[in-house]
């Protein structure tokens, strides 16, 4: 169908070989819904599973036209609840059931919504329903997360097994087709190679001079490498030289994951503000139904250097949510500009609950979110850098995971990436470009990921009993922290609502090419690999 896409036989077949083990009382039909019906007894399905197209027409006939297939005390489930881009409409099938049918629902992988026809004949189902019944559904919720957690990971792990054994067996054509390129990019530079054709013959021989010393004081190798180093960035530089666009036409790898250049990101925004069609308004996510428990309270805190370019769009991206009058700002702001203290005086002016620190001495971000994180009266905090939005609804839905799941210690989201500054929320939103976050394990951090790395939420006692953040790093102390969270064992769970957006800023602490990002994460990942195999 147009949301899954079509399949050719490989997994019909790859499902076959798997149900083979269940083969004594699984069969599998390859046909459509409607011609499956006809094979199937009335009243003979214990358990219906309902995943097919998604639209709400599709769904509903779905589910209609099945429902006789359904034991009297059967079980439906149905899949993407939870999910409300497009024009997915399961939500809505799934709002009008819960107004005549018992049901419960799971958040996880984009919501599941069980219901129950009659009485369960299974003790298990008994109490399930009963433990539904008396408001103990988060503690379920929880429990099924946590499972899922683990088949994922699992999943994560074995994934990450057969790609590395791709990997090697890929490698030498890589290799092949890296030569074949450079080939084919050095015959465009013909005439800038004539032009210095010359100075490349003085090179030479100096480089064969200093190496004819260098063997004799025995430094051979170290002079092998610089002049390899010399030799890469020269050639970048000449790529750069007859191609200049070259870096923003490849894809960009963000948060382990491959998206589309910045100038295809360029490409669709303009499109988008081409269309006469105008952008659809983002909708509040489901997880907003739940009642709030009136305990939590939320900070927000951020660290502001050089930021004239962003801070405007940030403010009134942070006036716009729908809690803005409940919640805590911290902004600690250093060395800022004339600009910058009229915009955040005013901002200040406009609430008691924000708070501005100003620092006229330079200072790490680490240093700056520990200053804040101690003068937050919040129970839960979270970070906005400038040059991130938030959907209208953002920090009510990251609140409300906390009373939800009461016993969750971080939660975390997938985010929409934005490769243009200043663009809008609608028009990140309708660019539909966005990470897809695994569980938060060691063998995940291991991969290279870090999950939590934008826009978390966090319980403050976390800092009282772990301490603040290493202000030792200039560009991977939060990913030491959620690490020193994981080695004791606290809760993070994923929202299944993408409410963040992500600048990805090329010149970032954490983002640009020789910048510290890297060199910290491998040097906090060895650490924590010991750690945690020392207490195993």
């Amino acid at each position: 169908d147009p949301h899954a896409g079509a399949f050719d036989d490989s997994v019909f077949l790859s499902v076959e070989e798997s149900n083979k083990k269940y083969a004594s009382f699984s069969t599998l039909l390859k046909m459509s819904f409607s011609d499956a019906r006809t094979k199937i007894e009335n009243e003979s399905v214990d358990i219906l599973h309902i995943d097919g197209f998604h639209t709400y027409e599709a769904v509903k006939e779905d589910f209609e036209t099945w429902l006789p297939k359904v034991s009297k005390d059967g079980v439906i489930i149905l899949h993407d609840i939870h999910v409300r881009h497009a024009d997915f409409g399961v939500y809505k099938f799934w709002a009008e059931l819960k107004q005549t049918y018992e049901t419960i629902e799971f958040v996880g992988s984009y919501g599941l919504g069980v219901i129950f026809l009659g009485s369960s004949k299974s003790s298990s189902l008994v109490n399930l329903r009963k433990w539904a019944k008396e408001g103990r559904l988060p503690q379920i919720q929880g429990v099924f997360g946590c499972h899922s957690d683990v088949v994922l990971q699992n999943y994560y792990f074995t994934e990450n097994t057969r790609l590395q054994s791709q990997f090697t067996k890929l490698e030498s054509q890589v290799l092949n087709y890296e030569i074949e390129m450079k080939k084919q990019v050095i015959s465009k530079g013909v005439k800038f190679l004539y032009k210095i054709r010359t100075k490349l013959r003085a090179d030479s021989l100096i480089r064969r001079n200093i190496i004819k010393i260098s063997k004799k004081m025995g430094l051979y190798k170290l002079v092998v490498l610089t002049f390899k180093y010399l030799k890469d960035f020269l050639l970048q530089k000449f790529i750069l030289k007859i191609y200049p666009s070259f870096l923003d036409d490849s894809p960009l790898r963000i948060l382990g994951q491959e998206v589309i250049s910045k100038n295809e990101w360029r490409r669709k925004l303009e499109k988008l503000r081409n269309s006469q069609d105008s952008l659809s308004a983002s909708v509040t996510g489901v997880v907003n139904k739940t009642p709030y428990n009136g305990i939590d309270t939320v900070s927000v805190i951020t660290s502001l250097f050089r930021s004239d370019e962003f801070l405007e769009n940030w403010i009134n991206n942070l006036k716009e949510q729908s809690i803005f009058n409940e919640v805590e700002i911290v902004i600690v702001s250093i060395s800022p500009s004339s600009y910058e203290s009229a915009l955040l005086n005013s901002f200040s002016s406009s609430s008691p609950k924000i708070k501005i620190i100003f620092i006229q001495d330079k200072i790490g971000i680490y240093e700056a979110w520990n200053m804040a994180i101690k003068v937050a009266t919040g129970t839960l905090i979270t970070n906005a850098n400038v040059d991130d939005l938030r959907r209208f609804d953002s920090l009510e839905i990251q609140r409300l995971m906390f009373t939800q799941f009461p016993f969750i210690d971080v939660t975390y989201q997938d985010v929409y990436y934005s490769l243009v500054a200043n663009a809008s929320w609608s028009e990140i939103e309708a660019v539909n470009q966005s990470s897809s976050l695994p569980p938060v394990t060691m063998q995940v951090y291991e991969s290279g990921v870090n999950p939590p790395h934008n826009a978390p939420m966090w319980r403050k006692n976390l800092h009282e009993e772990l301490g603040g953040f290493d202000e030792s790093y200039l560009s991977a102390g939060d990913l030491e922290f959620w690490l020193r969270c994981l080695s004791a064992n606290k809760v993070f769970l994923k929202s299944q609502e993408k409410h963040v957006s992500y600048f990805y800023n090329p010149d970032g602490l954490s983002t640009k090419r020789g910048g510290p990002g890297k060199k910290e994460a491998m040097k906090i990942l060895r650490i924590y690999q010991q750690r945690i195999k020392a207490l195993a």
